[in-house]
């Protein structure tokens, strides 16, 4: 049973076991899986499981207003846990929080010093250091000089995400159903729809520092091969059509890589970086964890299966880890298709539901589409609440033939505001500038207030 440091004491060390105290992880939480079940058989934990347990009590226990300090490698071992409150992303408050976080590590960093200094024996010692040395022998550490230097090198901090976690799973409950019928529909494992968890706490709005948007996370250059992606429309926001490009790069990840295991983790390294880590270490992803060295393979690619299936055993029984907690209805919906560039406001009039309706069922129109003068481009889906006619609503106002689109063509008007320019007005609405001159008969020039129409 893997031991744990108790999170108790905010102190400089945690003084449970005068200081430090190692303790069993709390295994009996969740029910372990069966072990001839289908999912052990798909995704086995065998060699994960302190990873696990870390990983469970910052997705349920540690709140974002606690950071814990603990050894990267081995994640039984945390040092301390700081309540540093989060603050807010501003600059000041990163800098405050970076301070006083670096003042508790540099702390920690020279007990470690000092105990290398004078030596594990010496009659020098204080409470400090023999509560660091009790720490490592319960962890069965000798505290020798080469260990010593190997844990202070290796003090990494972690954030808790209880909150953000609790709410990807009230969130996670509007797409779930969709999701695990595409997934099976394509041969895989149902289970995989719970990488969101992981990637983005099933944030439909999501976008990362690197470019990666959605609740999957898809980077532009890979999603650009399998989604649309433009000023208007990303659909790397669209949970349904991310969900699809997903699957199929989880499925050439297993076909690539030949287990679970790694085609999860090479879900967030890369497919090629984890076959170079496969060809040196085998398939096994425990011998790849643990000794696998590259500067690209560092803590995320370490923890990314652990905390996937961390965050499996919460979905499984979330009511205890959040109790009461409700989540989301599936959300039932109709899908029409915009036929010409329209703006918000006019779809949310023609089909009686209001923009907030709009935006809530349809993630992948980006913030330029809800701006003002945005609009939904032609062609583009749009999801609509079910039940209220609207499919049959977009037939009855579809042109009824060729000849009639031609007589009574239909365009929406715009007029050109301060700093408009045709290149600017065609890529808001992704048309072609020649097609906005064609149509306006117009040159390269065009003046404030001038109206516009819009193919």
């Amino acid at each position: 049973m893997a031991l744990m440091l108790r999170r108790w004491c905010l102190s400089w060390f945690l003084v449970a076991y005068s200081g430090f105290t190692l303790v069993a992880a709390d295994q009996a939480a969740v029910p372990a899986p069966v072990p001839d079940s289908e999912f052990s058989k798909l995704f086995p934990s065998t060699g994960f499981e302190e990873r696990v347990e870390f990983w469970k009590m910052i997705f349920t226990r540690y709140g974002r207003d606690e950071v814990v300090i603990h050894d990267r490698k081995d994640l039984r071992l945390i040092y301390k846990v700081v309540s540093a409150p989060y603050g807010g992303a501003d600059k000041a408050s990163i800098r405050q929080r970076q301070a006083q976080l670096k003042q508790t590590v540099d702390g920690l960093a020279r007990t470690f010093d000092e105990l290398i200094a004078l030596g594990p024996d010496s009659d020098q010692l204080d409470f400090r250091h023999h509560e660091l040395v009790a720490v490592l022998k319960l962890a069965n550490y000798q505290p020798t000089e080469s260990v010593l230097r190997e844990l202070k090198e290796n003090i990494h901090l972690q954030r808790g995400i209880k909150e953000k976690f609790r709410d990807g799973l009230v969130r996670s409950g509007r797409y779930l159903t969709h999701l695990e019928q595409i997934f099976k529909e394509k041969g895989l494992p149902p289970e995989l729809v719970l990488l969101p968890h992981v990637e983005s706490s099933f944030d439909y709005s999501a976008y990362s520092s690197k470019g990666a948007a959605g609740i999957w996370q898809i980077t532009r250059g890979t999603g650009r091969k399998l989604l649309k992606i433009g000023r208007t429309v990303d659909e790397r926001l669209h949970p349904i059509r991310a969900g699809e490009a997903a699957a199929l790069l989880l499925l050439d990840n297993y076909r690539a890589l030949g287990t679970w295991p790694l085609a999860i983790t090479a879900y967030n390294q890369g497919k090629y970086g984890m076959l170079r880590a496969q060809a040196i270490h085998g398939s096994d992803l425990k011998a790849i964890v643990d000794n696998y060295q590259s500067k690209i393979f560092g803590y995320a690619g370490e923890n990314f299966y652990a905390e996937f299936l961390a965050a499996s055993e919460i979905t499984r029984d979330y009511q205890k880890y959040f109790p009461g907690l409700e989540l989301d209805p599936p959300l039932t919906f109709e899908t029409v298709t915009v036929r010409k560039s329209t703006p918000v406001k006019t779809l949310a009039n023609k089909y009686n539901v209001s923009t907030a309706t709009l935006k809530a069922y349809n993630p992948h129109l980006t913030p330029r589409v809800w701006r003002r003068a945005g609009a939904v481009p032609p062609g583009t889906a749009v999801h609509l609440p079910s039940g209220q006619a609207f499919t049959s609503l977009a037939e009855n106002s579809a042109p009824e033939s060729r000849a009639a689109k031609k007589e009574t063509p239909s365009y929406t008007r715009y007029k050109v505001r301060r700093g408009d320019t045709l290149s600017k007005i065609a890529r808001r609405f992704q048309v072609g500038v020649d097609q906005l001159k064609e149509l306006n008969r117009i040159g390269t020039r065009i003046y404030l207030g001038q109206l516009l129409l819009i193919p």
